[in-house]
């Protein structure tokens, strides 16, 4: 009977101890559960987050996108009226190079609107006077010079005004003022 009771002793000892163990596995587990659950957390609000910012950037990539359409609406909008305009309206770069003329121009100077892009207009109007006031960089007044058209029975007379603006680029305006001399 002392060896059963020994026994059994010995037998709720290693109970007791697998009990302890197993309770402390279960308190690790929950705390494993625990750390889990909060990561899981911060993942989700990572991901809330990320989607957030990912919606704001579409929004605003929507909002340049519709402002960059706008804008280009708008260019061709005040290129078609600069079209328009009975006068010759040549935009120069900085280096004096053809950036855009209105058929006008092109009729009043000789140039082909493709071709003549981005050549200098120097090479393209070779008026004496009309190089001597370009090279002037005076341009508080306007000259008159022939027209491309021009012939001794049928004189045009243009009336060309440079206007600087931006980062030294300038705004060439012609009119025909054949009919006022």
């Amino acid at each position: 009977l002392a060896a059963g009771c020994v026994f059994l002793f010995q037998a709720e000892l290693r109970f007791r101890d697998h009990l302890r163990s197993l309770s402390a596995t279960n308190e690790s587990l929950q705390a494993t559960q625990a750390e889990a659950e909060l990561e899981r957390s911060a993942a989700v609000a990572t991901r809330d987050a990320v989607a957030a910012d990912l919606a704001t950037a579409e929004n605003d990539n929507l909002t340049l996108e519709g402002q960059l359409v706008e804008s280009q609406q708008r260019l061709q909008e005040f290129l078609a009226a600069l079209q328009a305009s009975p006068n010759g309206v040549v935009l120069l770069d900085p280096q004096g190079r053809i950036e855009w003329c209105n058929q006008t121009a092109a009729e009043q100077f000789g140039f082909d609107a493709q071709r003549d892009m981005m050549q200098a207009i120097g090479n393209l109007v070779r008026d004496p006077g009309f190089a001597a006031y370009y090279a002037s960089r005076d341009y508080d007044h306007e000259i008159l010079m022939p027209g491309r058209s021009s012939t001794p029975s049928r004189p045009v007379r243009l009336s060309v005004h440079l206007n600087p603006y931006g980062q030294g680029r300038k705004l060439l305006i012609a009119r025909d003022v054949t009919a006022l001399e």
